[in-house]
């Protein structure tokens, strides 16, 4: 629980911790559920991460509501694999030395504050209903 507390306060620690232990499946979970509750928000606003039929939408409004929540978790777990292997491709360039399992554990957990704001939006709305 602390990782969850000290992210806030000072983050370039918590993540350096969080790298050296190896703990990446913690965070693939925050991303999964951060990509999970965009995707759903973007269904809700109108905005569905594909155009349905609209009358396909009100038919089917509880599957076409879990593949946007689904969908965004593929994207933001695909985003996460892409950005570990290119961003310390493009470091190396310019001199850092980090490997891709470090670099994919702090963007998982840069990500706690998106968490945050996405899950207290959701609760507020009512689950979206």
């Amino acid at each position: 629980m602390k990782p969850w507390l000290t992210i806030w306060t000072t983050p370039r620690i918590t993540v350096r911790k969080l790298a050296n232990a190896g703990d990446e499946e913690s965070g693939l979970v925050i991303a999964a559920l951060v990509g999970a509750l965009y995707g759903y928000q973007q269904f809700t606003l109108g905005k569905p991460l594909f155009e349905p039929d609209l009358l396909l939408l009100r038919k089917f409004w509880p599957a076409v509501a879990g593949t946007s929540g689904f969908a965004g978790a593929v994207v933001n777990l695909a985003f996460l694999y892409v950005g570990g292997e290119v961003f310390p491709w493009v470091g190396r360039l310019f001199g850092a030395r980090s490997a891709s399992n470090e670099v994919r554990t702090a963007l998982c957990w840069s990500q706690v504050p998106l968490l945050a704001q996405l899950a207290v939006v959701f609760l507020l709305n009512g689950g979206g209903i």
